[in-house]
């Protein structure tokens, strides 16, 4: 998928077997591109890949052939590593498959298990899922997985297969590394998509009080930025708005939060004191 850069792309991958298309509608975001990138693929499955990462030589073979040796499925999903300049220079994982765990309530938590090119889609089940929300800006993979998993897709992992992707890991600014007002945005339109996602009665009661939780936690992530005291209150009211807390506890949340944007810079064990006192008495999903 290529915007402005379109003719420089193309020059750099010329080949038979890849298409670059030009943006012309001027919609913005990664999900947009994706999805239009899925819609024109012509093959049953699909892989994303960002425009800073890289795949292994064999990963689009092994890959494919695991998909068609096991057929049953929709998406079938790979360990990814990472890296800073070259594949190899770090042993991390993006994310850990940890099959015992519920991987809904993971995504949903912060703790994605795997990344935007783990998985090799089937592009029927993409398509009926309704492809990535563009919406979202940030966390738009998670919340593309947490309905995948929501709406039982047939998922078959492979935790114990070598890294075959690797994402850069680096200090270069982008969305998800600054606080710039794009982001603080898009994490805000991220927990009003998810409010819709995951209030409905048949979401389990568990997922429930953990994405209520990541209202306070992204309060919390606000609390040491210096123009957060407006951000922090549009956060607290699509909690209120959304879960209509009891009076006490409405009262507990916003007497903590306060009190850390009083002593956050001036007396931080006082902080942290407070902060072990509202762990004591609110849900545990609050404080991850």
């Amino acid at each position: 998928m290529s915007g402005d850069g379109a003719a420089g792309s193309k020059k750099q991958i010329l080949s038979s077997r890849i298409r670059v298309l030009d943006r012309v509608d001027g919609e913005k975001g990664p999900s947009r591109c994706r999805n239009l990138g899925a819609d024109a693929a012509r093959g049953e499955f699909l892989l994303f890949l960002d425009s800073d990462d890289l795949l292994a030589p064999t990963c689009l073979a092994e890959r494919l052939e695991a998909a068609e040796t096991e057929p049953d499925f929709d998406l079938w999903v790979f360990p990814a590593g990472t890296f800073v300049e070259t594949p190899g220079d770090s042993e991390q994982l993006w994310g850990i498959m940890d099959l015992p765990r519920n991987d809904a309530e993971r995504f949903a938590g912060g703790d994605a298990p795997w990344h935007t090119s783990s998985p090799v889609w089937r592009k029927s089940a993409f398509r009926n899922l309704g492809g990535f929300n563009e919406r979202i800006l940030y966390g738009d993979d998670a919340d593309l997985h947490l309905r995948a998993l929501l709406a039982s897709l047939r998922i078959r992992q492979f935790p114990d297969r070598a890294a075959d992707i690797f994402v850069r890991r680096s200090d270069e600014a982008r969305i998800t590394n600054t606080l710039d007002d794009t982001l603080l945005h898009s994490r805000r339109v991220r927990l009003k998509e998810g409010n819709r996602l995951l209030r409905e009665p048949e979401v389990p009661l568990p997922l429930r009080e953990i994405w209520e939780g990541q209202h306070i936690v992204e309060a919390e992530f606000l609390l040491f930025r210096d123009q957060g005291c407006a951000d922090i209150e549009s956060v607290l009211s699509l909690w209120r708005d959304a879960y209509s807390p009891s009076p006490l506890r409405r009262l507990i949340v916003i007497s903590y939060v306060q009190f850390a944007l009083l002593t956050r810079n001036r007396a931080y064990l006082l902080l942290r004191l407070a902060r072990r006192l509202a762990i004591a008495v609110l849900p545990r999903a609050y404080f991850p």
